[in-house]
């Protein structure tokens, strides 16, 4: 383990005085820095990572985050299959086989 890699991460405080905050909010940004820089350390424990990126490469790794979390996580699909899979809105088709056993198993009643 490279625990002077380790304590030369840093502070939150430091990149947050650094970042820009134009775009975001201050709580995105300081999420964004915690989890750049949580991931930073699991890189160094698992040994992936040997050094440090430079100030310039975390804060834009910093602002990616802080985009990425503030976008919605719904998103406009199209159905492309035609196929609905809603109770409310239809069913979907069932296969030959199981339409002649349901047929079969309603005339025994």
């Amino acid at each position: 383990m490279n625990t002077a890699l380790l304590r030369s991460i840093p502070k939150v405080d430091e990149l947050l005085e650094k970042a820009d905050r134009c775009h975001c909010g201050e709580n995105y940004i300081k999420d964004a820095i915690r989890a750049e820089l949580d991931a930073l350390r699991q890189d160094i424990l698992s040994g992936v990572r040997q050094e440090l990126p430079g100030e310039e490469a975390l804060l834009e790794a910093i602002h990616a985050r802080s985009e990425a979390m503030r976008r919605p996580s719904l998103r406009r699909v199209v159905n492309g299959t035609g196929i609905v899979l809603h109770t409310n809105l239809g069913r979907a088709p069932l296969a030959s086989g199981a339409v002649t056993a349901a047929g079969d198993t309603s005339r025994h009643y």
